[in-house]
């Protein structure tokens, strides 16, 4: 399961993406799979809608949720009545012959960030612009938004201390390696390998061998048809 909190415009957008295995090990070991049909939408949407309203609920009533400073707990209740009466979106994908597409998608979001450096196509002291993809027509855009502005939307996404945006539960535990391989096993995918350390400084390197360091990333119109990096080496001069 991967939190994501923003959606293309930087807006606050939170939603859960959940990989799910199409199948399992029933108690004699073998693989079991879920067919063409894994969960009923309707039941899951009224489930999960309940399960987390309820959450939000217990916490705030243990203290456990600050609400914003202008918010009052009358506002917060009729809020949380509102939501309650609103159908909530639950979207479950086709099963997909391979993971490795899916895995790739959720971890750029991951390891990426709500905003990538190269998405922004100008910056300065009256507004920011960066492009991004619209999800209705499929084309690029670019947003122009003011400074004060565009750091208000990027800091929505900082998470808290010790907040974690992924977590693994059932045969994508981290304790549930030898059964993970077991199921490649018997569907025919690779054995999980553990990793392995890098010996060699990642990305480009000087001609004396020591790494680069980017300085400066030149982009054009969006979507950028060019890229000009300016790089220096990272090893002191004598």
């Amino acid at each position: 399961m991967a939190l994501h909190t923003w959606g293309r415009q930087l807006a606050l957008h939170p939603h859960v993406h959940c990989v799910v295995t199409g199948g399992g090990l029933d108690r004699g070991g073998n693989w079991k799979p879920s067919g063409d049909y894994l969960l009923p939408v309707a039941v899951v949407k009224a489930l999960y809608r309940g399960r987390f309203q309820a959450m939000v609920k217990e916490a705030f009533e243990e203290g456990e949720l600050a609400l914003p400073p202008d918010m009052s707990e009358g506002e917060f209740r009729a809020c949380h009545r509102r939501v309650y009466r609103k159908s909530w979106a639950v979207r479950i994908e086709p099963r997909y012959a391979h993971g490795r597409g899916v895995l790739s998608y959720l971890a750029r979001y991951l390891r990426g960030g709500p905003l990538s450096p190269r998405q922004i196509v100008r910056c300065d002291s009256e507004r920011i612009d960066f492009g991004y993809k619209d999800h209705r027509d499929g084309r690029g855009k670019v947003l122009s938004l003011k400074p004060e502005e565009f750091v208000r939307r990027l800091l929505e996404h900082v998470p808290e201390d010790g907040q974690h945006g992924v977590r693994h539960y059932g045969l994508y535990g981290s304790a549930a390696r030898v059964k993970r391989n077991a199921c490649r096993e018997i569907v025919g995918g690779l054995a999980e390998r553990a990793p392995t350390e890098r010996t060699r400084p990642r990305g480009p390197s000087c001609r004396c061998g020591a790494p680069l360091v980017l300085l400066l990333t030149v982009r054009g119109r969006w979507p950028p048809r060019y890229t000009a990096r300016i790089r220096r080496c990272r090893r002191p001069r004598r």
